[in-house]
């Protein structure tokens, strides 16, 4: 399975954090995370998520994240797109 590189977590426009994985035969995969994904963790209306909190939420769903970019990789995606 992929594996998130923490250090490379960083904060893109729009709300979207971007991230590589390493692959098991060595590859290193882009990924973005749409805004989208973190709608879901927004406690209330108009609610400024912070980079840390982007940050606790992608790695605390780290598992789910690293199976879809494996499952987008085989696919044949250069970079995985997590909405």
């Amino acid at each position: 399975m992929s594996k998130l590189l923490v250090d490379t977590l960083r904060a893109a426009d729009g709300g979207r954090v971007e991230c590589d994985f390493a692959t098991p035969d060595g590859a290193v995969v882009h990924s973005v995370i749409e805004k989208s994904f973190f709608d879901e963790f927004i406690p209330a209306p108009n609610f400024t998520m912070s980079v840390q909190r982007q940050s606790r939420i992608v790695q605390d769903n780290a598992h789910y994240i690293e199976n879809e970019v494996d499952r987008q990789y085989r696919q044949g995606n250069p970079v995985a797109v997590i909405r």
